[in-house]
């Protein structure tokens, strides 16, 4: 059970349309720390929409979203800072090297190449970042995917 706590993500009426289709209609919810939460629906159904907004990708046309209490109106540099992305269209990265793939992630959250070069010291693909990341094995227990999202770890 999940205790008696501000949620993390609290969604309020949240609607949107695109010109005469309602993606999104009058949605809430509450998730709070521990929970895991899927949207499941049929191709059309608004899931993508939901989570760009949540991410801060687009705006509700009616509702609010918080996240840890702070609404994207007034901290939207705060949120971008925070919260961790998995890009749904990757197909440009096959163009990058494990290097430049790292550089593009950590400029979403304004982190420079030292914190790229710890990231990639941290698991172990020194040796592979100069060279196109899928000429050498993602999944070999280290894979690049975790290097990535090793990037939004916030240090205290």
């Amino acid at each position: 059970m999940i205790a008696e706590t501000n949620p993390v993500i609290r969604i309020k009426n949240v609607s949107k349309s695109f010109k005469t289709v309602r993606a999104v209609n009058n949605i809430s919810i509450d998730i709070h720390e521990g929970q895991f939460v899927a949207l499941l629906g049929p191709n059309g159904a608004g899931k993508t929409t939901l989570v760009e907004m949540i991410e801060g990708i687009q705006k509700p046309d009616d509702g609010e979203i918080w996240i840890e209490e702070k609404h994207w109106k007034n901290h939207a540099e705060e949120l971008h800072r925070i919260i961790g992305l998995s890009l749904q269209e990757t197909r440009y990265i096959d163009k990058l090297n494990v290097n430049e793939t790292l550089k593009l992630f950590a400029g979403f959250y304004e982190l420079g190449q030292e914190r790229v070069d710890e990231i990639i010291r941290l698991v172990g693909l020194e040796d592979k970042k100069n060279p196109m990341w899928l000429i050498f094995p993602a999944d070999n227990g280290k894979g690049w995917p975790w290097a990535l999202r090793c990037l939004t770890i916030r240090k205290s």
